[in-house]
């Protein structure tokens, strides 16, 4: 599992974040799946990004990890 820090600061509570994915598969055929999520940050959070299917690119789930 892949993780990167977005902030090196504490955030706000309340504040209202969107990030903008880009997944590109290691198969190079050129597929690119892009998803969006906007969420409020309450507290320390963790967001998770998996593939549902591991053989469709385009089954990208993105949650908040608990």
């Amino acid at each position: 599992m892949a993780r990167a820090v977005v902030s090196v600061e504490t955030l706000p509570a309340g504040l209202e974040v969107e990030f903008d994915l880009v997944f590109i598969p290691p198969t190079g055929d050129g597929v690119r799946v892009r998803r969006k999520v906007r969420l409020v940050i309450d507290g320390d959070q963790v967001l998770a990004v998996r593939l549902a299917d591991e053989t469709d690119p385009f089954s990208v789930e993105i949650e908040l990890d608990t």
